[in-house]
């Protein structure tokens, strides 16, 4: 990944519109980071959310109803 990727964050429960969002942007060019296809198998989560973080120079963050409760 390289430091233009955008590190998306969201609810769980927002999963099929985080995964929407990603194909659209990716579509125009977007350099996407999203846990979906960010963390290989076997790779520890924290570990692989945390050097996505560092990496990526903008946070989006998806807030929705679920995501305040």
């Amino acid at each position: 990944m390289d430091s233009s990727s955008i590190f998306i964050s969201y609810s769980s429960k927002d999963i099929d519109f985080a995964e929407e969002l990603t194909k659209v942007l990716q579509s125009l060019g977007t350099k996407i980071w999203i846990d979906q296809n960010g963390i290989e198998l076997g790779e520890r989560w924290d570990n692989a959310i945390e050097e996505a973080l560092d990496n990526s120079n903008t946070l989006m963050l998806l807030i929705s109803p679920t995501s305040i409760e």
